[in-house]
């Protein structure tokens, strides 16, 4: 890790400093028209169809382009694109337009032991106590990343909400570069601890043969960009599972940043309205969400769609 990497002013926002008005953007006009013109090309569209799809949506694809290179691949590190000017789509045509903004960000990744490239987050009514997934409840869990137990975890993380929660259920971000700032100011004795490898449990996610963790360091720097995975429940079960307890260093260091990552001061709360999608990237923006609280109807329940992304 060099001090450059996590040195950068502009990516290290807080609540203070980041308007949330200006992470909730509009598509251009001209990419609206083009979807608007070229709605028949929507229907029946699944993931595979998307990358020929999209050949026929240039400005559309522009504008995406745009979008990922100012607001995912720079400070801030997301963004939620207003979808109230697709408000004359269906929801199955919002669907399909989804799927051609995620195949212009970046390449589809499976995100589980089924194959599925795009998975529905949604409370199926079973707590974190009975087994349920953080994805699969009503709860609010901690500030992560996602699948940070992968030896290559997804550059990117795309939310289309296709329905809201009768209350509750914002998003929240927070800024990895804004949490080693004070890390580094409060404890600059334990910032390099993360750098060095911890045990990632794969969830049971693995083939015959292969380890069932994988070793990787928290904060890490690739080509000069910071990388940060985090989740600590799987570091604390990948250490039991492999028999190699923490050291107290390193229970310390993981201590003092839960610490810093449960500061609501730092954090910026987003709710998003059916149609919005949400994009962030998954190698310094955290987020989790607020709790929520459902209709009683399954067909108002809160739902949205997710899909991992590689860049291309």
């Amino acid at each position: 890790m060099t001090e450059s990497a996590v040195s950068q002013p502009d990516y290290a926002w807080d609540r203070d400093s980041l308007d949330p008005t200006s992470v909730r953007i509009a598509l251009p006009t001209d990419a609206i028209a083009e979807v608007e013109s070229s709605r028949s090309r929507l229907a029946g569209l699944d993931n595979a169809d998307a990358p020929e799809a999209l050949k026929h949506f240039p400005r559309l694809a522009a504008a995406l382009d745009s979008i990922r290179d100012t607001y995912i691949e720079n400070a801030p590190g997301f963004c939620i694109i207003d979808g109230s000017s697709t408000a004359f789509l269906t929801m199955v045509e919002r669907r399909a337009l989804y799927l051609l903004c995620i195949e212009a960000f970046g390449r589809t990744l499976s995100q589980n032991a089924a194959g599925d490239h795009i998975v529905e987050v949604f409370d199926r009514g079973q707590p974190f106590s009975a087994g349920g997934r953080y994805h699969q409840t009503n709860a609010s869990g901690v500030l992560h990343s996602d699948s940070p137990q992968w030896p290559v975890v997804p550059d990117y993380v795309a939310l289309l909400c296709v329905r809201t929660a009768m209350q509750g259920g914002e998003s929240k971000f927070i800024s990895a570069y804004c949490v080693l700032e004070r890390l580094g100011q409060e404890h600059p004795d334990l910032v390099d601890e993360l750098g060095q490898p911890f045990l990632f449990d794969k969830r049971g996610d693995f083939a015959a043969g292969e380890a069932p963790v994988t070793p990787a360091p928290i904060v890490s720097t690739i080509n000069g960009r910071l990388h940060f995975r985090y989740l600590r429940s799987y570091i604390d079960s990948g250490h039991r599972l492999s028999d190699v307890p923490l050291t107290g260093r390193q229970t310390a260091a993981l201590d003092a940043l839960d610490e810093v990552l449960r500061r609501e001061e730092l954090v910026v709360s987003l709710r998003m309205e059916p149609g919005d999608l949400q994009v962030l990237n998954n190698h310094f923006v955290l987020h989790d969400r607020w709790p929520f609280v459902d209709y009683d109807e399954p067909e108002r329940r809160r739902l949205m769609l997710r899909a991992w992304l590689q860049r291309r």
